[in-house]
């Protein structure tokens, strides 16, 4: 046996002595270029999966989109009214609402304008909508993609986070 491994199995070594017994061991052991090598083949593996998987989920929520959506238990007056107001600022008239069905707002006159404080998705249903989608096929591919975006961002949040908790080590 290795002297320098005598004296590791004793617990004697600094750690820079570790290291020079580590690497002079031989490519087969703990520390070598060999099993780092394994290692980054396992984590692109392992990330491989998930993101076959992510691909996955995605092209069923966009193949699962109804015919008819208007018509499916996932559109309600919600939609129905997001949905308009895309179309309206596709069509350029801006933030405005032609119908509304919710009596307790009484508008003095339709078209009222927008009320809602989200704006981000009727103006993505209105930049879908010049690709030649409808409004409401439109919310609907939005809301397929954005569940596979929110993994995304959740995972590269995780990633950060274990970038800072490193720095700080």
């Amino acid at each position: 046996m290795c002297p320098l491994k005598d004296l590791m199995i004793k617990g004697n070594l600094s750690k820079t002595a570790r290291q020079v017994a580590a690497a002079s061991a031989g490519p087969g052991s703990v520390g070598s270029g060999e099993s780092s090598t394994l290692r980054m083949n396992r984590t692109w593996q392992k990330w491989s999966v998930i993101c076959l998987i992510l691909v996955a989920y995605t092209v069923f929520r966009v193949a699962a989109i109804p015919a008819d959506p208007m018509y499916s238990g996932g559109f309600c007056h919600d939609c129905s009214y997001l949905s308009i107001v895309g179309k309206n600022l596709h069509e350029g008239k801006g933030f405005v609402l032609d119908s509304l069905w919710l009596v307790f707002l009484q508008p003095a006159s339709l078209p009222m304008p927008y009320h809602n404080a989200n704006p981000l998705f009727p103006m993505l249903i209105a930049g879908l909508m010049a690709s030649g989608l409808d409004a409401v096929r439109a919310g609907f591919l939005i809301s397929a993609l954005s569940s596979t975006a929110l993994v995304l961002a959740l995972e590269d949040s995780a990633g950060i986070r274990k970038q800072i908790g490193r720095a700080h080590a």
